[in-house]
């Protein structure tokens, strides 16, 4: 009697079809933001947030939210899902960057710091923009950069 498993043909087809089974299952794919440096995570953010790209932004949140110290603010807040859609429904103009983005490494956390330009401007209104300088704090969960807390900070022009 023949061995059914032993030929060539039930081995490349079970390859192939396991091949084929990983390709469409997006669990077994690296997702885009798990091959993402804190970096680019944090200028994603901004972008993110300007084209009102929530799916984008809850890609690098953790479900809980995240801290934020805004500038001039002694309190802290939590930004999460909800505080998200709340403001992506307002009329604002959004327009905000990241640049001279850079990180101190240490594995699964990482400090990040740079400056956050551009404004947040009734619709009607003439856009200023700010600069503020910026600190993040991300950590590393399941292969991706999650952000945690960020600490805006106002610029002095002297």
């Amino acid at each position: 009697m023949k061995n059914f498993f032993a030929g060539p043909t039930i081995v490349t087809t079970f390859a192939v079809s396991l091949a084929l089974i990983m390709s469409l299952n997006s669990s077994w794919a690296p997702s885009p933001n798990d091959i993402k440096t804190p970096a680019e995570a944090s200028v994603d953010l901004y972008s993110d947030i300007s084209a009102r790209n929530l799916d984008g932004v809850l890609q690098l949140i953790p479900a809980e939210g995240f801290t934020e110290i805004g500038v001039g603010e002694g309190e802290t807040h939590r930004l999460d899902k909800q505080a998200f859609e709340s403001f992506f429904k307002t009329d604002l103009m959004i327009n905000l960057r990241a640049v001279d983005v850079k990180v101190q490494d240490f594995g699964d956390t990482a400090i990040v710091t740079g400056m956050r330009v551009g404004s947040i401007t009734p619709r009607g209104d003439q856009a200023k923009e700010k600069r503020h300088s910026f600190t993040m704090v991300w950590v590393k969960v399941g292969g991706r950069w999650q952000l945690r807390h960020v600490h805006l900070s106002a610029v002095e022009h002297l």
